[in-house]
């Protein structure tokens, strides 16, 4: 029996025709085509498992066929070029947003691509103070933004009526002026501003230079009388320096006056008093809400605690290069 494979195709009668094999050589540029040629691959491969103990550059995305996406399994985080360990830990799923790197992992396991030079580090972010202080801009600054919110203002005090079995109640408070910068200031890393944040302002001022802006506190109920409930304290208003960048800006709300008449020990002051413009009334948890009780004792009002409201506030966003 011959080793050779039988002709093609198979016949009864011999034809040397028959068995003339292929052997046309391939030029090195066909070859080219047809397999891997270090260092670069010609198209799509597919490949089954894949060790690399170096270094993986991907330029565009890395897709997980709704597989388990393991980074970092010992600690259980995921870790960036700079070491860098991002705050929300790796648990075992896939799902999750990490936007200190503009980087997202969706429920497929799918990741999207880090932009082109882009760092780990945060290049905008935004910090909230509430209490006097200088501080001094980080590293690589080119600018901030500022918004200043002044305090709101405090309920007017309440009253005994002639009659001494009913009280006025006071006016409630104005609500807080409001003021946020539209462009980017230019101060950059090193150079310092002050916040003063007081019961009567909010405001940012730019060392060697002077004010960028000012929010100023909403202004106090009216105190009630014998005869009349007190007036609502007028809206917080505001002052900028159009030199230093553009600022939109906004008086508080105006607070509510207060009722006469009102029975014997019944907390019937005010519902509601002035709030910084499309801010929700609600003194506990925004800032520039005005106070709508004060807690003044007469012999017939209610006796009840002072309405607690927050201080003024100033957000600074930082822009980083």
């Amino acid at each position: 029996m011959s080793v050779n494979q039988p002709p093609n195709p198979n016949v009864d009668t011999f034809n040397n025709l028959y068995w003339i094999g292929g052997d046309t050589a391939l030029t090195q540029a066909e070859a080219d085509l047809r397999y891997l040629k270090f260092p670069v691959a010609q198209g799509t491969e597919n490949l089954q498992t894949t060790n690399v103990n170096g270094v993986l550059t991907c330029n565009n995305d890395v897709i997980v066929n709704n597989k388990n996406l393991d980074i970092d399994g010992v600690l259980g985080q995921i870790r960036y070029a700079d070491n860098k360990v991002q705050n929300t830990a790796y648990t075992g799923g896939t799902a999750g947003t990490y936007t200190a790197t503009n980087m997202t992992i969706d429920a497929n396991g799918k990741i999207s691509a880090i932009s082109s030079g882009a760092s780990a580090a945060q290049k905008t972010y935004t910090v909230q103070y509430t209490t006097t202080q200088t501080i001094t801009l980080p590293t690589d600054c080119i600018g901030i933004g500022v918004r200043c919110i002044g305090k709101g203002g405090g309920g007017g005090q309440a009253s005994n009526t002639t009659a001494g079995t009913t009280w006025n109640a006071g006016g409630s408070g104005g609500g807080g002026g409001y003021i946020t910068s539209t462009s980017i200031i230019n101060l950059i890393e090193g150079q310092q501003i002050t916040l003063n944040i007081t019961v009567s302002l909010s405001e940012v001022n730019a060392v060697g230079f002077g004010q960028l802006c000012r929010a100023n506190a909403g202004s106090n109920g009216g105190n009630a009388t014998a005869s009349l409930g007190g007036g609502g304290g007028q809206g917080g208003s505001f002052t900028s320096n159009a030199s230093y960048g553009s600022f939109y800006s906004l008086v508080g709300g105006v607070g509510v006056a207060g009722s006469i008449n009102l029975p014997f020990q019944t907390a019937t002051y005010p519902a509601s008093a002035g709030s910084v413009v499309l801010q929700p009334w609600n003194p506990a948890t925004v800032y520039g809400a005005g106070q709508n009780w004060n807690g003044s004792v007469t012999s017939n009002s209610f006796q009840g605690s002072a309405i607690t409201t927050l201080s003024g506030t100033v957000f600074i966003t930082y822009y980083l290069k």
